[in-house]
């Protein structure tokens, strides 16, 4: 009976979370909603967990601990280049297109920002330390990340930031 119980509750977790063939063939299927993985066997395990350190305003923390992750996706830097090579003037419409240039990559790898673990800004000037937390703010939200900024001069002169960065999943 217990047995007849799983099956369907796999069968339910499957048809509403999709399944997907891993590793030497096993089924597993991901509920989004719930946060597990279901395995063949009736095992579960914990689906990644994140864990923000002394989360501060304006969405980073001291530390970000990641567990049950499967998959790790590093980010190169990210400049603020549209896909035609234009850059647009100012910083706060560079900083927009760098973040729409890592997320971009995020989606490409199936990720969202929730799933960033570490990210690290270069600025070209102390100047854009404001408008940059702002605009991260206006990205993250309420996610938290580990975070180090760094002035330092960009490989373009034309370029005002570059933003690189970690995800798990």
């Amino acid at each position: 009976m217990l047995h007849r119980r799983l099956a369907r509750d796999y069968e339910t977790l499957t048809a509403s979370a999709g399944c997907e063939m891993v590793g030497d063939g096993c089924r597993a299927a991901y509920d989004r909603r719930t946060g597990w993985t279901r395995l063949d066997g009736w095992s579960y395990r914990a689906a990644v967990q994140m864990t923000s350190f002394d989360p501060q305003p304006r969405s980073y923390a001291q530390g970000a601990l990641v567990t049950g992750a499967e998959r790790i996706l590093f980010i190169s830097g990210q400049v603020p280049e549209a896909p035609d090579g234009t850059v647009p003037d100012g910083f706060e419409a560079q900083c927009h297109l760098a973040w729409r240039n890592v997320l971009a990559v995020l989606t490409d790898a199936g990720m969202t920002e929730r799933d960033l673990a570490k990210v690290t800004i270069f600025l070209s000037d102390r100047e854009h330390r404001e408008a940059n937390a702002r605009i991260r703010h206006e990205v993250l939200g309420d996610h938290s990340p580990a975070l180090t900024i760094i002035i330092a001069g960009i490989y373009d002169e034309a370029w005002l930031l570059e933003i690189e960065a970690v995800a798990v999943a």
